[in-house]
């Protein structure tokens, strides 16, 4: 099964078709067309076991030559899949089936060539942008964004970038369309909402709302000059479009009144089009060749157009219980995003289809995701900016006539752009140690402040900061009054906590030598404030790596449980984790991915280091970063196995007598490793890191043993298992078990061991089993625990890193030509590989 295609043109079928395929299959077509081209897939047959989320059978069709590439579908069943297509000259078709029932499978043909580049670009509330094809709706997830509430989007096809708003964030940012040289091109204050976005591309200018500071201002593509448009007269504008070709702005504002208005880009001819029967005027769009504007209204549920003037208003479609949001045109038709699910107003969302005839209308796609702005892309026009920039230094705006008019940029100032805020407040240091208060202290902070202090230390130096007292407006998610700390230097660093009201934090502290804090407050209620000192020094490194449902993997200080998420990861569902001090690098498996990956700690240079076949389901990982060895557990082929760190050599270790191996852990002076066994029966053994004096552990009264966790200088070993709810111990030659914690109603699924301390992740919320989990710390006298945090997320595995001793693998690999294993009495013993090699055990 599977295959390379290089053809414009041919045919793929599942073995065997039509008749039955077989069980166990993992086939891969990839189809190869020269750059510039694309390719669509059509289904003629399509018969296969089916399910949710297609579990046993499935079908995958990709946007690349990768297992990883972006997934554009994944199907099963019966139901025939509309055509898709690739948004390069690449696709991946990857057919799956399991040990168990099956079907005819599938027949399917594809096509190729030079295509118009038509596309919409749609943001959603799932921290990802999606793009989709007009003609086939085919979609994927632009990879890789930092992204946390994104809005509005648009697209620049003179350099293939996109560029956003994100309100969370509180910036305009900008990446290419896979995703790569992402950026921050306006950085803005606290109070500012940037909502709406439109993209200039001919003139090379971006313009946006922000319905928080009431402005609309634009912007060079780089973000390098800046012009305040209109500040006068706007309550909450929203939406904004352009008119390229004559230098109009068209916009929405939800305050009061609500309205809909154009100028000219540099703001002149300012004009009122829409101010009555309006309420959330949400969305709008421009169809320049019929002289028509639609806009869509979440408050009264209509779809409505008029004139470019504002004459001619009709409504279009009246549709109760939606609640449109984002709105595009192309072709006499309304591309709308929709926050409903048949009208009940919830999580899910649509993209309609409606006709400008007011007939006609289907949905076209759904999510359970809330889609917010929706972009679509055709090609336009020059204008007569286009060209050398009009001639302009600064700002060219094109006007009617296929004029231009040259404007300046906002006035200079003495602030630095994206460091400070202007205003008393603020500042930077460089002192070991240092204290810092709100402006005003211990009176009451002024309103609309934003101050930022940035701490800064020589490398290989952290910063402890410790709160003395704090009286803020509260809220949950601190929506008025805040105070963020940073993980570095800039805004968008990583957040190590958002804090607010009067409860005092615990001690937070930074990973690197920065620190950022910042103080912002809005137009309503103050409080005292806060001071707060700080310390610095070189630390220990001793942190936990946490996996999570949330694709995220975190990052905690062990003693003050400051945490970040690891940002910019490339994650479906990370399971197990560990951390390799000599590079700097953590070590992962994901089952969604079916692979083992690894990255620095700041997520720069990830890469995979190991694929695995469909059937795999790579669970356990354990990092011997002495003997530069990656060991790891995979459930569904039930093999044990290692490798290098880079993934070059592998050794299958134990692939007998396993059924779900699981956790695995390592002594790493004498070269054994533990792992559990979920299957039937469940147990806990132990082996040399070659396989040899494999023993048997424990068998009796397990259910669901998930983690595992070694105290070498006690000779103990911990486990937790998911079923009985227990926390046992027993020697490392399983002599003596005992319980130390019977906890019902929990559900423990990761453990990791440091200084007579356990630390579990628990999957339930007071004994809940709720998607909120939790870290409990445990002492191993079996009378005292605390929980030291919690998540609206599940948290799956834990790794604790504290610095080893050397073991004999650590010096010139052993004096090994390939695999070095340590062994009791500080010995070695050099084995080789699964591939043929010239090596001699």
């Amino acid at each position: 099964c599977g295959g390379n295609f290089a053809a414009p043109t041919g045919t793929l079928q599942s073995p065997g078709y039509p008749s039955n395929y077989a069980n166990n299959l993992d086939c891969m077509w990839i189809i190869s067309r020269p750059e510039g081209e694309r390719i669509t897939l059509t289904f003629e047959t399509l018969d296969m076991q089916g399910g949710d989320g297609c579990p046993y059978d499935a079908l995958e069709i990709r946007d690349g030559d990768s297992k990883t590439s972006p997934l554009i579908v994944k199907v099963c069943n019966t139901t025939l899949p509309t055509p898709k297509r690739s948004f390069q000259n690449f696709m991946l078709i990857r057919f799956r089936s399991d040990a168990s029932v099956t079907g005819t499978g599938f027949r399917a043909s594809f096509t190729s060539g030079v295509l118009k580049d038509e596309f919409f670009l749609i943001t959603s509330s799932s921290r990802l942008i999606f793009r989709m094809d007009l003609e086939t709706t085919s979609n994927i997830v632009i990879p890789g964004l930092n992204l946390l509430n994104p809005i509005a989007v648009d697209y620049d096809p003179v350099e293939g970038r996109l560029y956003w708003t994100d309100v969370d964030y509180e910036h305009i940012a900008s990446a290419f369309l896979n995703g790569s040289d992402q950026k921050v091109i306006k950085d803005l204050e606290s109070a500012a909402v940037p909502d709406g976005i439109a993209v200039d591309p001919l003139s090379r200018l971006v313009f946006y709302t922000d319905a928080g500071l009431d402005v609309i201002a634009m912007m060079t593509m780089s973000g390098s000059r800046h012009r305040t448009i209109i500040d006068t007269d706007l309550d909450q504008p929203r939406a904004i479009v352009l008119d390229t070709m004559n230098g109009v702005m068209f916009w929405t504002d939800w305050g009061t009144p609500s309205k809909i208005e154009r100028a000219n880009y540099d703001g002149t001819e300012r004009k009122t089009l829409h101010q009555h029967f309006l309420m959330l005027p949400n969305a709008i769009a421009l169809d320049l060749d019929n002289n028509r504007m639609y806009w869509v209204d979440a408050g009264t549920d209509w779809v409505e157009y008029s004139d470019l003037d504002g004459n001619g208003r009709a409504l279009l479609y009246a549709l109760p219980g939606h609640h449109f949001f984002g709105l595009t045109y192309y072709n006499n038709q309304l591309y709308v995003t929709d926050w409903t699910d048949a009208g009940s107003r919830t999580n899910v969302s649509a993209i309609h289809r409606l006709g400008t005839d007011g007939q006609s209308g289907n949905t076209i796609g759904s999510a359970g995701v809330r889609m917010n702005d929706i972009h679509l892309y055709v090609q336009d026009g020059p204008n007569a900016c286009g060209s050398n920039n009009g001639g302009c230094s600064d700002f060219c705006v094109p006007s009617p006539g296929n004029a231009v008019k040259c404007v300046c940029p906002d006035a200079p100032t003495t602030c630095v752009e994206d460091l400070f805020a202007s205003g008393p407040c603020g500042g930077n240091f460089a002192a070991p140690t240092g204290t810092l208060q709100s402006p005003g202290y211990p009176s009451n902070y002024a309103n609309n402040l934003d101050c930022m202090w940035i701490i800064s230390r020589p490398e290989g130096e952290r910063i402890t900061l410790t709160f003395e007292t704090l009286g803020m407006q509260g809220g949950d998610g601190c929506p008025y009054d805040a105070l963020e700390i940073r993980d570095g230097d800039s805004k968008t660093s990583p957040l190590i906590v958002k804090v607010c009201n009067t409860t005092l934090p615990t001690p937070k502290r930074s990973f690197q030598n920065f620190m950022l804090i910042r103080f912002r407050s809005d137009a309503s209620v103050t409080g005292t404030g806060f001071r707060a000192s700080f310390t610095s020094g070189v630390l220990k490194d001793e942190f936990f790596l946490i996996t999570s449902s949330s694709r995220l993997i975190f990052r905690v200080d062990l003693e003050t449980t400051s945490s970040i998420a690891i940002p910019g990861l490339n994650l479906l569902n990370p399971i197990a984790v560990d951390y390799d001090p000599v590079e700097g690098r953590l070590y992962w498996t994901d089952v969604d991915y079916k692979h083992i990956a690894s990255a620095f700690l700041n997520s720069s240079d990830q890469k995979v280091i190991k694929d695995f076949e469909s059937a795999a389901v790579p669970d356990g990982i354990a990092v011997d970063p002495l003997s530069r060895l990656v060991f790891y557990t995979d459930s569904g082929l039930d093999v044990i196995a290692m490798m290098t760190m880079s993934g070059s050599r592998h050794r299958t270790i134990i692939d007998t007598d396993l059924d779900q191996p699981r956790a695995i852990v390592l002594d790493t002076m004498n070269g054994v490793m533990f792992w559990t066994d979920c299957g039937t029966p469940s147990k806990i053994e132990r082996a040399n890191y070659d396989g040899t004096e494999r023993q048997t552990l424990h068998q009796q009264f397990l259910m669901l043993p998930n983690a595992i966790a070694l105290d070498l200088d006690n000779n103990r070993m911990y486990w937790v298992d998911a079923g009985t709810d227990w926390v046992e111990y027993s020697d490392l030659d399983g002599n003596g078990r005992a319980l130390l914690y019977a906890l019902p109603g929990h559900h423990f699924f990761g453990l990791t061991y440091y200084d007579n301390q356990l630390y579990v992740t628990d999957w339930t919320d007071a004994g809940s089993r709720t998607n909120v989990s939790a870290i409990h710390r445990l002492g191993t006298d079996g009378q005292s625990g605390k929980t030291i945090g919690s998540a609206g997320i599940r948290m799956n595995d834990i790794h604790l890193y504290v610095q080893d001793g050397p073991n004999a693998c650590g010096s010139n690999n052993g004096g090994c030509s390939d695999f070095c294993v340590p062994s009791p009495g500080n010995a070695v013993k050099c084995v080789c590989p699964d591939a043929p090699t010239t090596c001699v055990e």
